[in-house]
């Protein structure tokens, strides 16, 4: 399929509504990427030869971004974002500390259960990150 009409297509599914058809737009995005990858192909497999160039030519890229990160981690407001979400984690797990406690735990145990819970929390996280589809080209 040709690039330029999978891309317009697209384009039509985001522009006609506020969330595109998300099996529609997903199977336009394979097509998309299978298009781009058998075009492409001979080109990625010679990359390590042109690493340095290509390293080269994306270092404006890279920093560019970097330029971006960092003015937004010194943005005031979005110091005061992090702020907030900081102080809201944290009044949660005290409140969770606190419930461990009433729970008839030590103080030490409470902290570790909290702990763990966090480190639990991080692990699922990854794990349904991990577990979503993964489009798988066919060649």
């Amino acid at each position: 399929m040709n690039v330029d009409r999978i891309l317009e297509a697209l384009s039509a599914i985001v522009d006609r509504t506020d969330s595109a058809d998300s099996d529609q737009a997903g199977l336009l995005l394979q097509q998309l990427y299978s298009s781009v990858v058998l075009k492409y192909t001979p080109l990625i497999k010679g990359l390590p030869a042109l690493s340095k160039n290509v390293a080269s030519d994306l270092v404006p890229l890279a920093v560019a971004v970097l330029q971006v990160n960092n003015e937004i981690k010194t943005n005031e407001d979005y110091k005061a974002a992090v702020k907030k979400s900081r102080q809201i984690r944290g009044r949660e797990r005290q409140e969770l500390l606190d419930i461990y406690i009433k729970a008839g735990f030590t103080r030490r145990e409470a902290m570790a259960f909290v702990l763990l819970d966090s480190a639990n929390n991080k692990v699922q996280s990854q794990q349904f990150t991990e577990g979503l589809p993964k489009y798988k080209s066919k060649e």
